[in-house]
């Protein structure tokens, strides 16, 4: 089974950085308002979970703040949404993991069959935890500085920063719970994939990969119930994570 849009994981980081712009929409709108996972339960299908939330407004081709209250904002919202992206995939490399791609073999059924031949899951998952970690710790900050910095480069009149810099602010802290929560589904999904991992692994002398149905095939059926309440575990850690990313 190929590379699917599916098997691409997102920095919860990017949604915490959309989920604060919304807020900064809602405050300078209001005030210029005249102006303007699906996780198959077959073995060896692709795992996502996390969808991004809606992006903030783009501006094509265009590296300087363009003219206009409005203008500014969309810009201000790109870089910061860009920049925010990178920070946190940087952060998540320095951890092991690039949170932009799982894995290619996980958790197809060559994987299934031969676990502790795929090491490069382990690392993932175990670098994929520390970025978790390190990303809930550190993000409040990061937002903040990331933000200021954007913000005066937007060259935004002073009331619209103001209102820029304390709608993200307002946000944060209206979501915190709710974005603490997230990264507890994301911790909860890495860890559910390493117990299926460490399992499987401890089996691999009794399942094989059959190349014409493309499927793990185990000699020992209560080892594949086993395995099967291991990936709905990790299917339901999953689902639970796209739900709570959902602006």
């Amino acid at each position: 089974m190929g590379t699917t849009p599916i098997s691409r994981i997102r920095t919860l980081g990017i949604l915490v950085a959309v989920f604060a712009a919304i807020g900064v929409v809602v405050a300078i709108k209001g005030r210029r308002a005249p102006e303007r996972a699906r996780i198959p339960a077959t073995i060896g299908a692709g795992i996502n979970p996390a969808s991004p939330g809606a992006p903030p407004p783009l501006i094509t081709g265009i590296d300087t703040p363009p003219e206009g209250p409005n203008g500014k904002l969309a810009w201000f919202l790109r870089k910061y949404s860009e920049r925010f992206a990178a920070a946190q995939r940087q952060m998540a490399i320095q951890q092991g993991a690039d949170i932009e791609t799982l894995p290619n073999e996980w958790p197809q059924a060559r994987y299934i069959a031969d676990a502790s031949a795929y090491p490069s899951v382990e690392t993932y998952f175990l670098g994929y935890l520390r970025y978790l970690d390190a990303a809930k710790e550190r993000y409040p900050a990061l937002m903040d500085s990331i933000a200021r910095i954007t913000v005066v480069e937007s060259k935004m009149e002073s009331a619209d920063s103001a209102d820029v810099l304390k709608g993200i602010s307002g946000g944060f802290a209206s979501k915190l719970a709710a974005n603490l929560k997230m990264f507890d589904y994301g911790q909860a999904y890495g860890q559910a994939a390493l117990r299926l991992h460490y399992y499987l692994a401890s089996i691999g002398s009794r399942v094989s990969y059959d190349a014409g149905a493309n499927t793990a095939k185990f000699e020992v059926d209560a080892e594949r119930q086993k395995v099967s309440t291991l990936l709905a575990e990790v299917q339901s850690n999953g689902a639970k994570l796209a739900t709570a990313s959902k602006p």
